[in-house]
C-alpha cells in the first residue's frame, strides 16, 4: 500500500539518461511485486507516474498468480499502460478489481481496455471515474477539425467500445464511469444557421422577409430573370474539370450529415442484448445523455436482472424521469437510485403548505421513481433495515456506527430529535415537526431515509461528499445552537432531508409488512372462498321479500357474513392493492355508507342539452340560439346522488348485499394471496388468506375480497382431517368390496356405515377455513353515461333486472349457472 508515496520514478526529467533510470526503478518495483506471490493487493494511487514508468510497473504483474486489487489512481495511462492493462487482463489471472480513477485514459485507451475486458472471465469490479473517455489521443487527433463527421467522434467511439464490452463480459460486477465525459455530441443537423441580409433593394417579387430570416428559400420559388422553371429541372452537372455546365447555377446543396447515435442507447441496447449480464451496480453518472438518452437507455434495464444500484444523476431532466420509472417497475430489481424525482417543498415551508415545484402537465407522476424502488425493495425484503446490505461495506459500517453514536441511541432506535437537531437549526425544527419531543426513528427507517437521499452520495473517494458530512455532524457531541429561523433560498442536501424527516409521517417510522405473496395451494383456496360464497348468497336469497330489515332472521343472517373481532393490526389494509382501505367492510351498512356513497356522491349522470341548470359541467359545448342564447349540446355533467338515492329508492343493506355477490358468484376472475401476520390477542403467527372475486358490469367493475386466517393448530387440525379423509375413503372402498361378497343385508348396513363416515369426513374438509367478507367495491368506469337525468348506475343490471325481467327471473338464472352443494 504506498498512495502517495514520493517515488523516485514520479517526475523523471527531460534527460533521456534520467528517464530511463526511472523507467528502471518502476520496473525493478514491478518484477519485485510480481515475485511476491503472498501479495494480493497492490495501492499505488496518487503516485503521479508517467506512462512509461506505470507501463513497466504493471507489466510484470501479469505473471502475478494471487494478486486480486490494483489501484493505480491518478497516475497517467497513456497507450503504453493501456496496452500493458490490455495484457494482464487478457492473461489467465486472479485479478479482480482495478481502480484506475483520474488517470487521463481517452478513448483509444479506454477502447485498448474494453476490447480484451470481452474475453476476461475473472475481473468483477472496474472504476474508470474522473477520466477524459470523450477526448481523442493527441497522436490521432486530426490536424484540422471537422465537426460534421460526428459518427467517428472520440465520444462515440468510446461509449461504442463500452457497449461492446457491456454486451460480451459476464464477469463484471461493479462499473464506474461517473463523470468521464460521455457527453452527447451535438447534432450538425440542428445547428442554428448565422443569416446575414439587408431589406435593401427588396421588391414585392423577391423572397418574404421570412424566407430571407430563415435562411431557408422555397427551391420552387423562382427569381426574375432566371430561365429555369423551378420543379422539374435536373441538376446540375459538373465538367471532369471541375467547371460548371449549367453557367453561373449554383452546384447541388451537399447531404447533410447523419446525426450523432443516442450514447444512452448505445450502453441501453448493450445491457439488452447481454447474453447473461451480471452487473450489480452501474455508475454513469455526470456524463450528460440528455433526456432522449436517458429514456433509450432505461428500455435496457429490464433485461439487467442482477443490477441493483444504478446511479444516473446529471445524465438528464425531469423530462426522463417518468419513462425511468416505468422501465424499474417493468421487471428490474433495481434497490438504489440517485435521482430525488419528488418534487420537494421549501426546507422550511410550513406542513400542509402547496409545493412550489408541482409537476407541470404532463410530468410524471410526483414521486413514481422512488415509488418503484419501494416496491421493489417491498418484493425484495429490504424495505426495512435489510436495505444495509445492499450499502458498500464502508458506508454501512460508518452509518451504523454514526446511528448508534446519538446521544441515548440504541441498535433499533434513536431519538428524532438528535439527528434533525444537527441537520436543522431549532427553530426551523420547532416550526416544521408535528412530532412530539420524545418521538424516535427506528434504525430501518434511517437505513431507508439514507438510501432514498444519500444514495451516490457516498463516495468513499471523496471527503467532502453529502454522507461524509453527515457522518460527521452525528458524531458531533450537541446538536446545532444556531439562531437562524429559516433556511436559505437553495437549501442543501441534508437541509431538505432534514426537513423531510420532519414531515414524514409513516414512510421512515413504521416497519411494513411483508409482501402478500400467491400461495401454492391457491385453487383450493379459492374453490374454499366460492363455496362459502355461494353459502352467503343462499341464505340471503332464503329471506322473504318482505322482511323487516331490522328483523332477527336478516341480522342474524348479516352477522355471520363478517369476523367478529379485528383479528391483526392493520386489518382493514387489504392484501391487494387494487382495494383502497377505506373499502374494509364489518358492518351489513357497510355497503351502503362506504361502497355506495363513495361513488354516488359526485359521480357522472347524465350528458347532453336535458341536463338541469343546477348540475356542475364539465368542458361544456353549447349551441348557439339564432335569437340568441344557448343550450347545452355536449359535456359530462356532476351531480350529488347520495342523498336522492336514499330518499326515493329507500335500499336495504341485505338486498344490495344479495345483488352484489350474486353477480360475483358466477363468471368473476378471481387472486388468491396470503402473507404471514401476528395476532392481536394470543401474538402467535397466522397466515392470513385473501381471495378477490372481480366481475364486469356496463357500468364499471365489481370486487369483493374474502379473508380467512389460519394459525399453526389449525394448519394441524386439517392435517388430522385429512387423514381422517383417508380412512374414510378407505372405508368406503371396504364397504364396497364386502358389498360383493357377503349376505345383501349384512352388506347394506355395512356399506352405510362407511357412506355415513366418508360424508363426515368430507363436511370437516370443506370449506377448510372460515371466510368473511372483507372488503367490497363499486368502481364506476369514467364513460360511463346514465340514460337519464334521474338514473345512476345503480340502475344497471346487477342492481336491478334487466329490461323485462323480474327478480325471480334474475334468481332462477343463477340457480342455473352456478352448481349447488347438494349436486355434489
Amino acid at each position: 500500500d504506498l498512495p502517495g508515496q514520493p517515488l523516485p520514478a514520479s517526475h523523471p526529467a527531460a534527460d533521456p539518461q534520467e528517464e530511463a533510470r526511472a523507467v528502471g526503478v518502476a520496473d525493478a518495483l514491478g518484477h519485485a511485486a510480481a515475485r511476491h506471490w503472498a501479495l494480493e493487493r497492490l495501492v499505488l494511487s496518487r503516485l503521479q507516474l508517467p506512462d512509461a514508468c506505470l507501463e513497466a510497473l504493471v507489466a510484470p504483474l501479469a505473471a502475478h498468480p494471487a494478486l486480486s486489487a490494483l489501484d493505480i489512481s491518478c497516475s497517467s495511462v497513456g497507450p503504453l499502460t493501456a496496452a500493458a492493462l490490455s495484457e494482464l487482463l487478457l492473461r489467465p489471472s486472479y485479478l479482480s478489481t482495478i481502480v484506475a480513477r483520474g488517470c487521463g485514459i481517452d478513448s483509444d485507451g479506454i477502447a485498448a481496455i474494453a476490447s480484451s475486458l470481452r474475453f476476461n472471465t475473472r475481473l468483477a469490479a472496474l472504476d474508470l471515474s474522473d477520466n477524459p473517455m470523450g477526448v481523442a489521443a493527441e497522436a490521432s487527433a486530426p490536424e484540422v477539425s471537422e465537426p460534421d463527421s460526428v459518427l467517428t467522434s472520440p465520444v462515440v467511439a468510446a461509449a461504442e467500445a463500452l457497449a461492446s464490452m457491456l454486451e460480451n463480459n459476464d464477469s463484471l460486477r461493479q462499473l464506474r464511469i461517473a463523470r468521464c465525459g460521455l457527453d452527447q455530441p451535438e447534432d450538425p443537423t440542428m445547428r442554428k444557421k448565422s443569416v446575414t441580409f439587408s431589406l435593401d433593394g427588396l421588391d414585392e417579387d423577391d423572397h418574404s422577409v421570412g424566407d430571407v430570416v430563415s435562411g431557408s428559400p422555397d427551391e420552387d420559388m423562382v427569381s426574375p430573370g432566371d430561365g429555369n422553371t423551378g420543379e422539374g429541372d435536373e441538376a446540375e452537372v459538373q465538367s471532369e474539370g471541375g467547371e460548371s455546365q449549367g453557367g453561373d447555377e449554383e452546384p447541388a446543396t451537399p447531404k447533410p450529415p447523419a446525426p450523432p447515435p443516442l450514447l444512452g442507447q448505445l450502453l441501453g441496447e448493450a445491457l439488452s442484448k447481454s447474453r447473461a449480464c451480471g452487473l450489480e451496480l452501474l455508475d454513469v453518472s455526470g456524463n450528460w445523455l440528455t433526456d432522449a438518452g436517458v429514456v433509450a437507455f432505461a428500455k435496457g434495464l429490464p433485461r439487467a436482472s442482477q443490477l441493483t444500484a444504478l446511479y444516473l444523476r446529471d445524465c438528464g431532466g425531469v423530462g426522463a424521469y417518468g419513462e425511468l420509472a416505468s422501465a424499474i417497475s417493468a421487471g428490474s430489481s433495481l434497490l438504489l437510485c440517485d435521482i430525488v424525482d419528488e418534487p420537494l417543498l421549501p426546507a422550511d415551508a410550513p406542513p400542509g403548505r402547496a409545493s412550489a415545484a408541482s409537476p407541470a402537465a404532463g410530468s410524471p407522476t410526483t414521486g413514481s421513481l422512488q415509488l418503484a424502488l419501494c416496491s421493489n425493495r417491498w418484493a425484495a425484503g429490504k424495505l426495512w433495515s435489510s436495505l444495509v446490505s445492499a450499502y458498500p461495506p464502508r458506508v454501512a459500517a460508518a452509518a451504523t456506527l454514526a446511528f448508534r453514536s446519538l446521544p441515548g441511541a440504541t441498535a433499533d432506535e434513536a431519538p428524532l430529535s438528535e439527528l434533525v437537531g444537527r441537520l436543522l437549526p431549532p427553530l426551523v425544527c420547532a416550526r416544521l415537526s408535528a412530532w412530539p419531543a420524545t418521538a424516535v426513528l427506528p434504525y430501518g427507517g434511517f437505513v431507508q431515509w439514507l438510501a432514498d437521499f444519500f444514495c451516490g452520495a457516498w463516495d468513499e473517494a471523496a471527503d467532502d461528499s453529502p454522507f461524509a458530512s453527515l457522518v460527521r455532524l452525528m458524531a458531533q457531541p450537541t446538536t446545532l445552537r444556531s439562531e437562524q429561523d429559516s433556511l436559505s433560498a437553495n437549501p442543501s442536501l441534508l437541509e431538505v432531508a432534514g426537513s423531510a424527516l420532519l414531515r414524514d409521517k409513516r414512510r421512515y417510522r413504521k416497519q411494513p409488512k411483508a409482501k402478500a405473496t400467491v400461495p401454492e395451494d391457491a385453487e383450493s383456496l379459492r374453490s374454499d372462498a366460492l363455496h362459502r360464497l355461494a353459502s352467503i348468497v343462499d341464505s340471503l336469497s332464503a329471506l322473504e321479500p318482505g322482511v323487516e330489515a331490522g328483523s332477527t332472521a336478516v341480522k342474524e343472517t348479516l352477522r355471520g357474513m363478517f369476523a367478529a373481532t379485528c383479528r391483526v393490526e392493520d386489518e382493514h389494509e387489504p392484501l391487494h392493492v387494487v382495494l383502497p382501505p377505506e373499502l374494509h367492510v364489518s358492518a351489513a351498512e357497510d355497503v351502503l355508507e362506504k361502497t355506495y356513497r363513495l361513488e354516488m356522491q359526485g359521480m357522472l349522470r347524465v350528458e347532453g342539452p336535458d341536463a338541469p341548470a343546477d348540475m356542475a359541467h364539465t368542458k361544456p359545448t353549447f349551441e348557439h340560439l339564432p335569437h340568441g342564447g344557448a343550450v347545452l349540446a355536449s359535456g359530462r355533467c356532476t351531480f350529488d346522488d347520495w342523498d336522492y338515492f336514499l330518499d326515493e329508492t329507500a335500499p336495504d343493506a341485505w338486498r344490495e348485499w344479495l345483488h352484489c355477490l350474486r353477480w360475483l358468484s358466477v363468471g368473476s376472475s378471481s387472486s388468491v394471496l396470503c402473507r404471514p401476520e401476528t395476532l392481536l390477542e394470543s401474538g402467535e403467527t397466522t397466515m392470513r388468506y385473501e381471495v378477490l372475486l372481480e366481475r364486469e358490469f356496463s357500468a364499471g367493475v365489481l370486487r369483493c375480497a374474502l379473508t380467512a386466517m389460519q394459525s399453526n393448530g389449525d394448519a394441524d387440525g386439517e392435517a388430522e382431517a385429512e387423514g381422517d379423509d383417508a380412512d374414510a375413503i378407505a372405508a368406503e372402498g371396504a364397504g364396497e368390496d364386502m358389498a360383493a361378497t357377503e349376505d345383501q343385508d349384512t352388506t347394506d348396513e355395512t356399506a352405510a356405515d362407511c357412506t355415513e363416515v366418508a360424508r363426515e369426513g368430507a363436511e370437516r374438509k370443506a370449506p377448510r377455513l372460515d371466510w368473511s367478507l372483507s372488503a367490497l367495491q363499486v368502481q364506476i368506469s369514467p364513460s360511463f353515461v346514465p340514460p337519464g337525468p334521474l338514473a345512476t348506475w345503480h340502475d344497471t343490471e346487477p342492481f336491478k333486472p334487466p329490461d323485462g325481467g323480474t327478480e325471480q327471473e334474475v334468481e332462477d338464472d343463477y340457480r342455473a349457472a352456478t352448481p349447488r352443494a347438494d349436486d355434489g
